[in-house]
């Protein structure tokens, strides 16, 4: 663990600041699995960035952070492929132009793959772009697959060129045709240039994409229709890319003010405590049945014992549904909530303590079904916010060791609003009992 710890004491005004109110088994039923690939899905909101605040200090070190989930966020996949195909399914599509196209199979894995252009001669050109037809539908809203055009003189370090293409269309109520243009950094306008089209695959549906050139002006420098009679084009190459993570994943490495964030797949194994001492802060959430709940329950209350910090998440709180933790991390009640009743649906958030940094900066929170009912704060532990059906909502205990979130933020969450930032929150509030300067004030007598 990277932790400073350190105390100054200066001459301070106190102030008080009162509360405002106060594999294994597959998924059980009702859990959150996979949709069926069929129908239109919600879509997932945009996270707005955190509120600056006085209230959560800065870290004054790197805050590192490791997910022991569960769940599809974390579980090893098969890496996505490359190939040409002459007819597309999921979604059904026709090649945009001839009789051949590029397929990038994101319906049935995670992860990501690069297809790479021939070596490309740019040296000579004005104002080089990379024009493309590329697969919409609006089929399996919440998984935002993706295509992101990249450039690289080696094959090996690439930069991005813009931002991703999604694969989710509003306009496309069934799979339909659209061209991009993207225009090529003036810094690689060398000899030895090669294109990327990084497939992003969430398990939503395939993208495809044709008739791919490389302009300069009216003058063509590369052009593939993929009418060749083979896997790929004949200099055209494929090859496998690190997966940026779930939507929690991404969003805490998008904040900029942490260290690592790490995955641990605890579906199929457990960490060692002295894996999880090499992180500050450990988050747990379950979407299938733990390899070993109850060997992860006493690691992770001995991480604590030895000044680790946890937040753990559903579905690792509740005795009956069969996902949850166990061992001393709940029989000894370093879980700030526990219960013994399922999951109900449809609430937003309620009363909760303004003046908690946890809380700060959080406008509006809903999920459309995967919370607890039942739920009660366990011995030594306070409340900090309601969902608006009174059930716990955020809880954390007095020590300040671990903090309860009653929502699930997996791959298949029906979370929206600011559940991403309140996370957030609670990893700084966490280890700022550690890392912040506390103040003092000093009474004469």
């Amino acid at each position: 663990m990277k932790r400073s710890l350190y105390f100054s004491i200066a001459i301070a005004l106190l102030v008080i600041m009162l509360p405002a109110a106060v594999i294994a088994a597959p998924p059980g039923p009702g859990k959150p699995v996979k949709p069926e690939k069929t129908g239109v899905e919600t879509s997932q909101p945009i996270r707005e960035p955190l509120v600056e605040s006085e209230l959560l200090a800065e870290p004054t070190d790197a805050v590192d952070v490791l997910l022991v989930a569960s769940d599809d966020d974390t579980r090893t996949w098969s890496s996505p492929v490359w190939s040409r195909v002459t007819s597309g399914g999921n979604p059904t599509i026709s090649p945009h132009n001839g009789s051949g196209m590029a397929k990038f199979n994101s319906y049935d894995t995670y992860g990501a793959a690069r297809l790479l252009t021939p070596n490309i001669d740019l040296s000579s050109t004005s104002a080089p772009q990379v024009s493309f037809w590329m697969s919409h539908d609006y089929g399996l809203q919440t998984f935002p697959d993706n295509i992101q055009i990249q450039i690289s003189t080696d094959g090996t370090n690439w930069t991005d060129v813009g931002e991703p293409i999604m694969r989710v269309d509003p306009s496309c109520s069934t799979a339909c045709w659209q061209q991009h243009t993207v225009t090529l950094p003036d810094s690689f306008r060398v000899s030895g240039v090669y294109l990327g089209f990084l497939g992003d695959s969430w398990y939503g549906n395939n993208i495809f994409l044709d008739t791919i050139a490389v302009m300069d002006g009216a003058t063509a420098i590369l052009e593939e229709g993929f009418e060749e009679d083979a896997v790929l084009p004949t200099g055209w190459s494929q090859e496998g890319a690190p997966w940026a993570g779930g939507f929690l994943e991404r969003a805490l490495v998008d904040y900029g003010d942490l260290g690592a964030v790490d995955r641990f797949n605890a579906w199929t194994g457990t960490p060692t405590i002295s894996e999880l001492q090499a992180y500050d802060v450990v988050l747990t959430w379950s979407n299938y049945t733990y390899n070993d709940p109850t060997a992860l329950g006493n690691t992770l209350a001995d991480y604590v014992d030895s000044g680790g910090k946890v937040i753990n998440l559903i579905f690792s709180m509740d005795s009956v549904a069969g996902w949850a933790l166990a061992g001393r991390f709940i029989d000894e009640n370093y879980v700030p909530m526990w219960g013994s009743e399922d999951h109900i649906t449809s609430a937003c958030l309620g009363t909760y303590d303004d003046s908690h940094p946890i809380m700060e900066g959080i406008t509006g929170i809903c999920d459309s079904f995967y919370i607890y009912n039942g739920l009660e704060l366990t011995e030594g532990s306070n409340e900090v916010a309601r969902w608006d059906n009174d059930e716990l909502f955020v809880a954390a205990k007095e020590d300040r060791s671990v903090v309860s979130i009653n929502a699930y933020v997996g791959l298949y969450r029906e979370t929206t609003g600011d559940i991403d930032a309140l996370v957030h929150n609670a990893i700084l509030w966490l280890v700022s009992a550690d890392q912040f300067t506390l103040i003092f004030p000093l009474i004469y007598k």
